[in-house]
């Protein structure tokens, strides 16, 4: 795959009024036309790469066109406890205003479903490396960044941060990343513009506003240049099984953060929809590897890792993976395939019945078979009516001649039952009798499948009505999770806020302290000051005293 992969993928249609130039830090519109791709497909992209969604995929996806395998190192079984946090950006140390929810005013609606190719684009990755261990990690400015590896050379880096983890979307061979992600906003790039910012629920906020959030894009960018650079020129190693098995879980969590923001985004939804054929295509046959390396961590944890740490991506890892889903088709593929030959069997029937009614030498045509057993359901229909407008008549006077109308509709319908009872025996030799037989087994097959068929209507019936309800549910549980959050995220931005200002109230405090003991130790040196002065004239002028005093003694004694 070659190096402008991700820009046959990701830059498809118009540039968005987003972009913004990082040397200068400002909103800059850009009508250039993106390069098109023919990522086409009918069908949505699911939630998630879980190996019931791979077993519906088209064989030929699984199975040929692997690219490389991951190049991932052996897990390490032991961890020292050392695990330290990348450097946080303080945007607004006064305001804290990159951190607190946005206003209504900032953000903008999106256009088209090319405004979230850089968010889908990623969140797919994400979702085909699943809950895989990491690959392996190096050291960079004093922390260790994990990495996932694509076959096809795709790149994730995840750093931990405060709040949860930041990560760095690279396309194959890109040495700077597509998108940047952390706790609170995500950054699309190209080239070295900043293209779209994105709140975490999928919010396109509008870039001549978001000033602080242009900053944090800048040093990110800048920042995912650094990490890549190191990624590839440090010494990797494998990463701890017991530090992931205590993190994996906030990995996780931010993915399906993804997958729940994605269903409030048509835009989102129908660029998967266009590209869906192209990301199964080319990751599916990985997907599986993934899915299989999952399961392989989770069964050197209940070893508790005594034993040599598993290779995740080997040939027959993938053999392993392909039986699996082949199980799976063929146990998804009974019921449907049972169905369909019972389908088969009823069009047989269904198309040389024509042919047999006319093809009888004796009795009726087939129209003639037909009108003469319908002919008794037509009687049958008008008996019907007539006792249903004699029951009608009966409410004005069913007092005075019910016994009478009931000895007369019991002498119509015996007059009208005998010529037919006679006709049918006329007209119904052995042959026609039997082909009767067969007709009504015929239509009693094609009741109960129409039967089963409208059964199987209604169910799916219910079913979508049970699937809009719990989507209308989900929804509004969604809604109310995100007021919970931006209300835990407010409170958490007041909290922090009362640390920061409680922090500068006790650092003021302590330097009020320091300079007021400054002030007394320069006035004690004053005084000290003050006294070795003194002290110096008494001890100049006591000489002088005592001569003075010897003078006034010998004045005395001559007189």
């Amino acid at each position: 795959m070659t190096t402008s992969k991700l820009r046959r993928m990701l830059f498809l249609g118009a540039m968005t009024g987003l972009t913004v130039m990082l040397s200068a830090c400002e909103p800059e519109d850009s009508k250039n036309q993106l390069q098109h791709s023919s990522l086409l497909s009918d069908a949505a992209l699911g939630p998630g790469w879980s190996m019931t969604d791979l077993a519906g995929l088209e064989p030929g996806l699984l199975s040929g066109n692997y690219s490389e395998m991951p190049q991932a190192l052996p897990m390490q079984a032991s961890w020292d406890g050392g695990y330290d946090y990348a450097p946080a950006y303080d945007y607004a140390p006064y305001a804290d205003e990159y951190y607190e929810p946005l206003d209504e005013s900032y953000y903008t609606e999106s256009s088209s479903s090319d405004d979230y190719l850089w968010l889908a684009l990623a969140a797919a990755l994400a979702g085909m490396l699943g809950d895989s261990p990491p690959d392996y990690a190096f050291g960079y400015d004093g922390i260790q960044p994990w990495a996932w590896e694509t076959g096809d050379r795709y790149v994730r880096y995840a750093e931990p941060v405060y709040g949860g983890y930041r990560y760095y979307y690279y396309e194959p061979d890109a040495y700077r990343p597509f998108l940047v992600r952390d706790p609170y906003y995500s950054y699309g790039y190209r080239d070295d513009r900043l293209m779209v910012i994105y709140d975490r629920h999928g919010q396109i906020i509008d870039g001549g506003r978001a000033r602080h959030q242009r900053l944090a894009a800048r040093d990110y960018y800048l920042r995912g240049e650094r990490l890549y650079r190191a990624g590839h020129q440090q010494k990797r190693f494998g990463v701890p099984a017991p530090l992931w098995d205590r993190h994996r879980d906030k990995v996780a969590q931010e993915r399906r953060e993804w997958q729940e923001a994605r269903r409030d985004h048509d835009n989102w939804q129908r660029w998967d929809v266009r590209h869906r054929q192209r990301l199964h295509r080319d990751w599916a046959g990985e997907a599986l590897l993934r899915r299989k390396a999952e399961r392989g961590f989770a069964s050197w944890q209940k070893a508790d890792y005594r034993t040599p740490a598993p290779k995740f991506y080997t040939a027959e890892n993938r053999r392993a993976q392909l039986l699996k889903v082949a199980d799976i088709r063929r146990e998804r593929a009974g019921e449907p395939r049972e169905m369909l030959r019972r389908e088969e069997r009823l069009a047989l029937v269904r198309s040389a019945e024509p042919d047999r009614l006319e093809r009888r030498g004796n009795g009726p045509s087939g129209e003639q078979f037909r009108r003469a057993n319908l002919a008794p359901e037509r009687d049958n229909g008008r008996a019907d009516r007539a006792g249903q407008g004699g029951n009608r008549r009966a409410e004005l006077r069913r007092e005075v001649d019910r016994p009478q109308r009931s000895e007369r509709a019991a002498e119509r319908h015996q007059e009208r039952a005998t010529p037919r009872q006679d006709l049918q025996r006329q007209a119904a030799p052995p042959r026609q009798n039997a082909e009767r037989q067969q007709r009504a087994s015929v239509q009693k097959d094609w009741a109960g499948e129409r039967g089963t068929q409208a059964r199987q209507v209604e169910r799916r019936r219910n079913e979508q009505q049970t699937q809009r309800a719990g989507r209308e549910r989900q929804a509004a549980v969604n809604a109310e999770a995100r007021r919970e959050r931006m209300q835990q995220q407010r409170q958490e931005v007041r909290r922090q806020q009362q640390v920061r200002q409680e922090a500068a109230r006790q650092t003021q405090q302590r330097r009020h302290v320091d300079r007021q003991r400054d002030q007394q130790r320069a006035q004690r040196q004053v005084v000290r000051q003050a006294d070795a002065r003194s002290q110096q004239q008494v001890r100049t002028q006591a000489p002088r005293a005592r001569q003075d005093a010897r003078r006034e003694r010998s004045r005395g004694n001559h007189r």
